[in-house]
């Protein structure tokens, strides 16, 4: 049976800046085949490249895959903070699982372990190989909130299964799925977008991002740059989220996986643009020629996985290889956007838990504008001194605003920090 391990551990104006200002440096180099493999020629029709494969972050550490022995290596390297895709906390905040995307139907089952034991302590085994027809994955982002986790299978619905206490899960179908949402579905967030893509809170399973509705809303472009109307902007693809909220998208050119012809020819040129959810603004820039440089060939195209990621303090980190030393590179874009967007200033968090109520005012019998559902972002705009008691504890109320700009109050016991 093959085995994927995941692990728990989840528009008002546009700058361009100068290509002197992005720092890329090379934080750690792998002989080939130590770990990750690298194959010049395979049979395409047996399998995918090689190599290394997605990004994981988790405080101090970064954890990267392997597309050919299917584990995970777990490295430590200095200011990186959690994962740029948490997606579930656990109760009372006891466990803050971290949930990592991967797209592929191929998988038979998963493991979710608990980061908090530097994911030794295995917490659940679903198995995936007996789903049938309509019911298997469809490669779509899985969605862990509270103790439910979420698949989307054929025809774009939803199967379940809720993590027990005991270490035991149950399994619902799709149909058992809709009705259990129908009759829970807003307490977690679940809804449909006008597209019919699902959500929860603001996150969506088809475009492993936050509300797009909102986040492309009134963008203005400049007359000149990177990108100056929508058709530029969707030359880019979705790359990842930041610890802010930020939405990072990248553009390659040649595409790696496009004309090959043009891609042996061509230095791939890499472009990144950044949207600030909280003003609409938009960061692009353009790597310095040769930053990525992967090799590849006429026949293979590129040779090997040579992934991105987004940290939880905006940098960016990438594979690149060596072939003349035989080894791996990873590589990393130093932040430098937050400080002039202002963004490292902002107290930004997330929801713990779900159906948190945003209240018009500091109190809990005040009305609501609202909920709150887990892994949402949230802007702390003022801390009041006015407290509840929670556990015993005094906690402020927090005046905040959610990405679609409502603005209310919380307590602050239910944000975390990454």
């Amino acid at each position: 049976m093959r085995v994927i391990k995941i692990y728990m551990l989840l528009f008002s104006s546009i700058f361009i800046f100068p290509l002197s200002t992005q720092e890329v440096s090379t934080l750690k180099s792998f002989k080939f085949n130590n770990p990750y493999v690298f194959i010049e020629k395979w049979d395409q029709n047996e399998g995918s490249p090689k190599g290394p494969a997605g990004f994981y972050f988790q405080s101090g550490y970064i954890i990267i895959g392997d597309n050919f022995n299917n584990n995970i290596n777990l490295y430590t390297l200095p200011a990186i903070a959690l994962s740029r895709s948490i997606v579930s906390n656990g109760p009372n905040n006891k466990i803050r699982p971290v949930f990592y995307f991967a797209r592929g139907t191929k998988w038979t089952s998963i493991t979710i372990f608990d980061p908090n034991s530097v994911m030794e302590k295995k917490l659940y085994t679903i198995d995936f190989s007996g789903l049938q027809g309509n019911e298997q994955l469809d490669g779509t982002p899985l969605y862990l909130t509270g103790n439910m986790l979420f698949a989307q299978v054929g025809n774009k619905k939803l199967a379940s299964w809720e993590l027990l206490p005991d270490g035991k899960t149950f399994y619902r179908d799709s149909k058992q799925t809709e009705i259990w949402l129908n009759a829970n579905g807003q307490k977690v967030g679940y809804h449909l977008s006008p597209y019919g893509n699902i959500y929860f809170g603001d996150y969506s399973l088809i475009e492993k991002g936050l509300y797009t509705e909102f986040i492309w809303k009134d963008l203005i472009y400049p007359e000149t740059g990177l990108v100056r109307n929508v058709d530029e902007f969707q030359t880019f693809e979705f790359l990842g989220i930041d610890s802010k909220g930020l939405n990072y998208y990248i553009r390659y050119v040649p595409h790696p996986y496009g004309n090959r012809a043009s891609l042996i020819k061509n230095p791939i040129r890499v472009s990144i643009c950044i949207i600030d959810t909280w003003t609409r603004k938009v960061t692009a820039f353009e790597l310095p020629a040769n930053t990525w440089n992967p090799p590849r060939n006429e026949e293979m195209g590129l040779l090997g996985t040579f992934p991105w990621a987004v940290s939880p303090s905006g940098d960016i980190f990438f594979f690149d290889a060596d072939v003349q030393k035989r080894e791996y590179l990873l590589k990393k874009v130093q932040n430098d956007w937050w400080a002039e967007l202002g963004v490292d200033k902002r107290r930004i968090g997330r929801v713990k838990d779900n159906y948190i109520p945003l209240q018009i005012s500091a109190s809990t019998s005040a009305k609501n504008n609202g909920y709150n559902y887990q892994h949402e972002f949230v802007w702390i705009l003022e801390e009041s001194k006015t407290t509840a008691t929670v556990n015993g504890k005094a906690v402020p109320w927090v005046r905040v605003r959610k990405i679609d700009g409502r603005e209310g109050w919380m307590l602050l016991s239910d944000i975390y920090f990454e």
